[in-house]
């Protein structure tokens, strides 16, 4: 009987113009592969082993079994005579949330109403992720009582933005990571030093707690990044950015004066929540228009092998007047398969003087250089 080699189904090859890669999306792994192999992939999920090795000259055999052994030794693929019977993953993405992602911004001087007024509208949306940035500088006894406030709404993580103050060390934060489970990530940001302490006790339902202390600041231009680290092979990221987009679809923002928008990098507004719910923006003609600019919609990134696993900013592309151009903070390039600086790209300046990235990319090209 014929033997089949196929990969498994939460294994996704992807084929990109120079490269491919394959996804294991349930141990959260990419690996790169050359385009021969990707291609050999799908002669074998279509045809018997036997067959395939049969249509390579005999010369390209230890080629094809080093492929083989690549494979195996990754436990991508599985042997079967019944290849029917392990139909491909079914691509589909469903939510039962109106708002998956929000970023509110508050500023503590103001009160806390406002902020208040924005947690019980999202709840209400059944948001699931929550990032906050706090504009104004906090003790560590208010930060601790702003922390268990918010964890005492239903979603299921959340990232807590503040700025830095001497105060803040190791010892003081990391108790406010203990007593607020829903918290994953405590952020300080302009700090003296970028580092990650992460609490391997301190889980939420999205995996440990960390403590991040960055350099940089809260500014809305320092979203969109684009970089190898980042990348996310999970079932879920995935299969939203295949069918949606990553980082748009169901996601607003509200600023610390109340305005709605989709991103808070994006200048378009749909409404103040003193005067407009949340869910009567989301309704608003527009607002929707960009969740449906998939990967596969972007020029470059539709030949780019990591299409799928890299995250795409609407909010900064190459081209301002193309909504899909290629995300501006992106320096990989899938037809030479090569990574370089993107402040640095002559094709990029147009577009990095439109959004007024100047100052942004000084700084960034002065930390690269030190």
């Amino acid at each position: 009987m014929s033997k089949y080699c196929i990969l498994f189904a939460d294994c996704i090859p992807v084929r990109g113009s120079r490269k491919s890669v394959i996804s294991d999306l349930t141990r959260s792994k990419t690996y790169m592969i050359p385009n021969s192999l990707y291609d050999l992939i799908i002669q074998l999920s279509e045809n018997p082993i036997d067959k395939v090795k049969g249509t390579i000259p005999e010369s390209q055999y230890p080629v094809f079994e080093q492929y083989i052994k690549f494979l195996e030794d990754r436990e991508l693929v599985f042997y079967t005579s019944h290849p029917e019977r392990f139909p491909a993953l079914k691509e589909q993405y469903e939510e039962p949330f109106e708002i998956s992602n929000a970023i509110v911004r508050v500023d503590t001087s103001q009160g806390e109403a406002l902020m208040e007024t924005t947690l019980e509208q999202l709840e209400q949306l059944r948001c699931k992720h929550l990032q906050i940035i706090l504009e104004q500088a906090l003790s560590i006894v208010e930060l601790e009582a702003i922390a268990a406030k918010i964890t005492d709404y239903q979603f299921r993580s959340v990232e807590l933005d503040v700025p830095y103050h001497e105060s803040f060390t190791d010892e003081s934060c990391m108790p406010i990571l203990k007593n607020n489970r829903k918290i994953q990530n405590l952020v300080l940001y302009n700090a003296k030093e970028d580092r990650c302490v992460t609490q391997a006790n301190f889980r939420t339902l999205e995996g440990m707690s960390n403590l991040f202390y960055i350099t940089s600041g809260a500014q809305d231009l320092n979203c969109g990044q684009i970089h190898r680290n980042l990348f996310l092979s999970s079932m879920e990221f995935v299969m939203e950015s295949k069918l949606k987009n990553n980082c748009l679809n169901r996601k607003v923002s509200v600023d610390s004066q109340g305005v709605i928008r989709n991103c808070p990098s994006m200048s378009e507004s749909f409404g103040n929540i003193t005067e407009t719910s949340i869910s009567e923006a989301i309704e608003k003609p527009g607002f929707k228009k960009l969740w449906d600019i998939t990967k596969d919609k972007v020029n470059v990134c539709k030949d780019c092998e990591f299409r799928y696993v890299c995250t795409d900013c609407r909010a900064y592309v190459e081209d301002p007047a193309d909504i899909h151009s290629k995300p501006l903070k992106c320096g990989y390039d899938p037809y030479k398969g090569e990574w370089s600086d993107w402040t640095s790209n002559p094709l990029k300046q147009k577009a990095i003087e439109f959004y007024g990235m100047q100052e942004l990319v000084q700084v960034q090209e002065t930390s690269t250089s030190q």
